[in-house]
């Protein structure tokens, strides 16, 4: 069981990361600090808010980045803009297994393309046109209900596989990873800087 909150983006992980910085600043306007190294051992989600407020990206394929989000955002301007700036296809995901609840939104130059979500055995959405290589049908039938579709992780994950050629909630341990958040502008911040 777990969640997981991350857009992919069809760019290299250094262009990801400045789209992802230069948005961040200016949503928080404050300078973007970067943390590279491993994934972070915290994990913090904010329910509340209209944007995220920190980002971790690291390379989910040879063309693909792959950015984590710090809650749940749908739409998710981050992805929209990073889309937008890089002129490129990002996917923004959201999977909750416990409460069954999963959402594929597919951006091309900031613009929604394709959006598929699904809530405990029945589809809220599956807005535009099908993509090459689109597996049909889309969902598979429940290995227990037969009468009754799932479109979860195993089922966005081979969707991922099969139409953008990257893994869908792949481990992100022993990977290289940029943690950006804005930097924080109290006095401990401020004696930290100090030379």
């Amino acid at each position: 069981m777990g969640t997981w909150t991350a857009f992919y983006v069809e760019a290299g992980v250094e262009e990801t990361i400045a789209a992802c910085s230069d948005w961040l600043g200016a949503k928080a306007h404050k300078n973007v600090l970067q943390n590279r190294g491993g994934f972070p051992a915290r994990r913090r989600f904010y329910l509340r808010g209209d944007a995220p407020r920190r980002l971790v990206v690291g390379a989910a394929s040879a063309t693909w980045a792959e950015v984590h989000v710090d809650g749940f955002y749908s739409p998710n301007p981050a992805a929209i803009a990073v889309s937008q700036a890089l002129q490129t296809r990002v996917i923004n995901t959201i999977a909750q297994t416990t409460s069954d609840s999963y959402e594929l939104t597919i951006y091309e130059r900031g613009e929604q393309r394709r959006q598929l979500a699904f809530e405990e055995f029945a589809w809220t959405a599956q807005e535009g046109k099908a993509l090459a290589g689109e597996p049909m049908p889309l969902a598979t039938k429940d290995e227990d209900e037969e009468d009754l579709e799932d479109f979860g992780c195993d089922e966005i994950r081979t969707y991922c596989q099969q139409v953008f050629g990257f893994e869908f909630w792949m481990d992100p341990a022993g990977r290289a990873w940029c943690e950006l958040s804005p930097e924080k502008r109290g006095l401990l911040s401020w004696l930290r800087r100090k030379p």
